[in-house]
């Protein structure tokens, strides 16, 4: 059939003299010919792989640029400036000079613990507060969450007070019965009180505490720190700069004692962490979706390959020169790129368009850089890889005599070696070009060496069993590998493309999952716009009063009381010699010790068990600790704790270690002990969050008012700009994950549809041979197990045994290697792959023996 519609397509185009083909007839003759595969779908995996991978990649070099430098200042301005200096002591006039000589912008911020003092009738309150002193040039970058109302409904500034002004967060100037434009003492100098303090961009950088929070300027404490009055707690240097400034940057903080440089660009940034993973999973599915492209177009070149002999030597047969045949494969090329190629980066281009000017509904200004050079760059990139994809091929049919041509010739098996060395070197030249991440590119390449030779070892191990086949004691399954060995070429680079894919598909698919919940996570959804840090258990029921009347709630309010370590084993906590650590300082003073009958909901146990308060012996009570502090403290199993509680001690056995799982609270404590019951004759509080409508945030200083020692803190301006960020992190990975599925229907079609004819062929023979139709069905059905069983299995074991380098290294996360996970992950792909193409097997048997042995 296809021969006939050749020679009629051929007839028409012709030369009459005789003497060949012009240039332009076979241009029209090639084109003609593509374009009726195309109608016909022949080529449809080719041209469709070739367009998402062009599409793709136009697509992200035109956005790329912008949405890295849209996430670059959002960062920034969650830390309030491009980088940040903290000291324990004040900068020099040297220093000073060195960091503003290398930054565009420079602010000072220093913090102090002071006590604040106010008179109302005939009484004198006082209150312990962190005071934050700036400049006129806070914050550098960002801006200050500020009220006028007693509430926490934000008016956003560029600069903070003003001198002899004071900020005074809500709860804080309810404490102290303070409103508006009243005046205050600080250490014997008096302020007024103008604005509530709200937010700070700078303040997730310095973290979250329950301290209460106030501000003023620099220069109106200048008189009490020239006689010493006041004494500074901690230094802030906020500074902007570009990329270049940088290491100048770091070079000055080297050399200051006990200076810190926290910066985006330096990965210590509070958030900084989640988008290099985010880069780093971009970077690995960028290299997967490059081979998976190249995996589907080599799968593919059999299907596309077949009518290009038949057609280049009815061509040869009807007066083509030989050396012009060359022209054919040239021009099919250029067909095949400008329906590709074309389309796609015009799509490309108005996509990048429409998307930016989506985003700017929601106010995210990305600022395009049409780098064309770039786009060009990475176009010449795909081109190269698609033209040494089918070179081998090309070169096959330029080489053939017509006759082996028109015969589907085979080159020998020692003749193949360039369809196989080609696509290797490609991939190897693009990976080793392209890459900018020697770590990440060596994990990938020695995954899928490490694959590539397991599948050869155990598909020459399996199939080499055919022999077996022909023996008497062999059953069906024998005869199977028996004829599956008889093409082993055939069928063992078909497991190996597999193979190879499927261990790409279950790297992509894994960490696209495991770093979608890690954002997710971090978007704190069931966090609500208040956190609660202490109230009593009076305070709690006016809160619930108010939030009620507000049409509020409370998400979640667990019980603690304050407990101080005061020895383990029998050791006083400052004699145990163990190293300092974050862990161990906070230690020195008092912790929230929770307490609760089962294992938390938002906790997992990962060491030891949860007791019961019934098992206890001696008063010690069985204690969870989590997982960091354990490891800080070099805590045991076993260890008795001993902490003061009020005026009694108690003691608490280590039973077990926890970790943080999402799902639940975001309320998690160091100390969990397992009762029912709280320690007696000690005072309990209670901490969580809660979710305040704007009317209730507005109004929340009725509470206060009554209730001052109520400790709470609006964390909604600074949740909702991490929300929004990891939310366009997320939207970001989603993206990429749209790509791999694209690929992934792509790669399932090519793996199915590879060597259908062959198999055709196979089943006519068997069908002479006498072999009836229910075993038929059955060598089908073992055959399709072999081809995406084996694959499956190494698959896993490579991903199993490979991705935990991925995480240390490139995410620095700890990875629960899940075996079971992703086995049953591998084996869905593989049944999917597996059933599809025995669906397709079992219709071939439905046609006549003629027409399962006649060429199509």
């Amino acid at each position: 059939m296809l021969v006939n519609a050749l020679s009629n397509l051929i007839d028409k185009r012709a030369p009459e003299s005789g003497n060949g083909y012009s240039i332009m007839s076979l241009w029209a003759l090639s084109w003609q010919f593509h374009w009726q595969q195309t109608r016909s779908r022949v080529n449809l995996v080719q041209l469709l792989t070739l367009f998402i991978l062009f599409f793709y990649l136009s697509f992200t070099t035109l956005l790329g640029n912008g949405v890295q430098g849209y996430l670059k200042q959002n960062l920034q301005q969650l830390l309030g400036a491009d980088s940040v200096v903290q000291t324990f002591q004040p900068l020099n006039q040297n220093q000073r000079s060195a960091f503003i000589q290398h930054s565009h912008e420079f602010s000072e911020t220093q913090t102090y613990n002071v006590t604040l003092t106010h008179q109302v009738a005939d009484k004198h309150l006082a209150q312990l507060v962190r005071l934050k002193a700036v400049d006129d040039n806070y914050p550098v970058l960002g801006t200050l969450g500020v009220s006028e109302k007693q509430g926490l409904i934000t008016t956003e500034y560029t600069k903070g007070p003003s001198q002899d002004e004071i900020w005074l967060e809500s709860r804080l100037a309810a404490a102290l019965s303070l409103k508006i434009n009243d005046d205050i003492n600080v250490a014997g100098q008096t302020f007024r009180f103008t604005h509530y303090l709200i937010s700070e961009p700078d303040r997730l950088s310095e973290g979250h505490n329950s301290d209460m929070r106030a501000m003023v300027h620099l220069a109106s404490l200048k008189k009490l720190i020239q006689a010493n009055t006041l004494e500074a707690k901690s230094y802030r240097y906020l500074m902007a700069h570009d990329e270049a400034q940088l290491q100048s940057l770091v070079s000055a903080s080297d050399d200051i004692d006990g200076a810190t440089l926290i910066s985006q660009t330096l990965g210590n940034h509070p958030l900084a962490k989640s988008w290099q993973r985010v880069e780093k999973f971009m970077g690995l599915v960028s290299v997967l979706l490059v081979i998976l492209a190249s995996i589907i177009l080599a799968l593919n070149n059999q299907n596309v390959i077949k009518p290009l002999q038949t057609f280049s030597a009815i061509c040869m047969a009807n007066g083509l020169a030989k050396q012009a045949s060359k022209w054919l494969v040239i021009f099919g090329g250029l067909f095949t790129t400008a329906i590709t190629l074309v389309p796609s980066v015009l799509l490309a281009t108005a996509t990048t368009y429409v998307a930016v000017q989506w985003l700017e509904n929601y106010h995210i200004v990305i600022a395009l850089d049409w780098q064309w050079t770039a786009l060009l760059e990475v176009i010449a990139i795909a081109l190269s890889l698609y033209i040494a994809l089918t070179l081998p091929a090309w070169y096959s049919v330029h080489t053939s005599p017509v006759k082996r041509l028109l015969m589907s010739y085979q080159a020998p098996e020692r003749k193949q070696w360039l369809k196989i060395i080609m696509p290797v070197v490609a991939i190897i030249a693009l990976i080793v070009w392209y890459s900018d991440n020697w770590t990440l590119t060596v994990m990938v390449v020695g995954t899928l060496a490490a694959c590539l030779f397991g599948l050869v070892l155990l598909t020459w191990c399996v199939l080499g069993l055919g022999k077996w086949g022909l023996s008497k004691r062999a059953q069906l399954f024998g005869f199977a590998l028996y004829l599956m060995q008889q093409r082993i070429y055939v069928k063992g680079a078909q497991i190996i493309a597999l193979g190879l894919s499927l261990t790409l598909l279950l790297l992509s698919l894994r960490i696209t999952q495991d770093v979608t919940n890690i954002l997710e996570q971090l978007t704190y959804k069931d966090q609500g716009n208040v956190v609660i840090s202490q109230v009593t258990n009076t305070e709690q029921q006016a809160l619930e009063e108010f939030l009620t009347q507000y049409q509020g709630q409370i998400n979640h309010i667990a019980p603690f009381q304050y407990a101080q370590l005061t020895h383990i084993n029998q050791v006083k906590l400052n004699e145990t010699g163990l190293q300092p650590s974050e862990s161990s300082a906070r230690l020195e003073r008092p912790i929230r010790l929770h307490w609760q009958a089962n294992v938390p909901s938002n906790n997992e146990i990962v060491l030891g068990s949860w007791q019961s308060d019934q098992v206890f012996k001696a008063n010690q009570w069985p204690v969870s600790i989590e997982s960091e502090v354990f490891e800080d403290m070099q805590f045991k199993l076993g260890d008795v704790l001993q902490m003061r509680m009020g005026k009694q001690s108690v003691e608490l056995l280590v039973a077990a270690k926890h970790d943080f799982v999402s799902g639940g609270s975001n309320t998690t404590f160091w100390f969990v002990r397992h009762s029912n019951h709280a320690v007696s004759n000690v005072e309990t509080f209670y901490m969580g969050d809660a979710q305040l409508s704007d009317e209730a945030l507005a109004n929340l200083g009725q509470v206060w008012q009554v209730h001052p020692s109520m400790r709470m803190m609006s964390v909604d301006t600074m949740l909702a700009d991490i929300r929004f960020y990891m939310n366009f992190l997320i939207m970001i990975v989603v993206i990429y994950s749209v790509f791999i599925a694209l690929l992934t229907n792509l790669l399932l079609a090519a793996a199915i549809s590879v060597h259908q004819k062959q198999d055709k062929a196979r089943n006519g023979l068997l069908t002479v041979f006498g072999i009836d139709k229910t075993k038929q069905k059955l060598l089908i059905f073992y055959e399709w197990a072999i081809i995406t069983l084996l694959p499956a299995l190494v698959a896993t074991l490579c991903v199993y045994l490979s991705i935990a380098s991925f995480y240390k290294y490139e995410l620095a996360m700890p990875y629960q290697a899940n075996f079971f996970a992703v086995l049953t992950q591998a084996l869905v792909m593989a049944s999917m792959i597996a059933i599809t193409g025995i669906v397709m097997s079992l219709r071939q048997l439905k046609s006549p023996t003629r027409g399962l042995l006649e060429e199509q």
